[in-house]
């Protein structure tokens, strides 16, 4: 037999010493993880924002724009899409909504009211252009036309 060949014993020894330098990493990596975990949660809750975000939201110059403006100009940046969490960051960065409270309410108010956007799921919307898209794209036409001038009446029968 040569020399240079590991025996069983070798091997096993070699085996078990593996094995807990294994266990020991691994204990530590739980630490680590752990600690990763406290400082972004601690991160969140003084509000310094999403540490990773999920998507990123293009973000114009929003400056001198009222607040239905500013969200045209965000959808038409993203794809015609936005989620209303990501646009109150945005509005309390921007200065376009100051209190943190009443932001997302606010938010949600200027999307229902303005009629330009079509809900997709809850707190995400889409721009849409044609203000009789939105009925059709919830599934909820209401059988009624937006005219011209802005005015609804019923639809005619075709």
């Amino acid at each position: 037999m040569n020399d240079e060949t590991p025996t069983q014993s070798d091997l096993m020894n070699l085996k078990d010493e593996l094995s807990k330098k294994r266990e020991t990493l691994l204990r530590s990596l739980q630490e680590v993880e752990s600690q990763l975990s406290s400082v972004i949660t601690t991160m969140l809750l003084l509000g310094y924002g999403k540490t990773s975000p999920e998507r990123s939201v293009k973000v114009p110059n929003l400056k001198g724009l009222t607040q239905l403006q500013a969200l045209i100009l965000i959808a038409i940046a993203n794809d015609r899409k936005i989620k209303v969490t990501e646009i109150r960051d945005i509005f309390l960065h921007e200065k376009l909504t100051s209190n943190p409270k009443n932001a997302y309410t606010i938010i949600s108010n200027v999307i229902a009211s303005s009629g330009k956007f079509a809900r997709t799921a809850p707190g995400e919307y889409e721009l849409i252009s044609d203000p009789n898209e939105r009925d059709k794209k919830a599934g909820q036409h209401t059988g009624v036309v937006r005219t011209i001038d802005g005015m609804v009446r019923p639809e005619r029968a075709s």
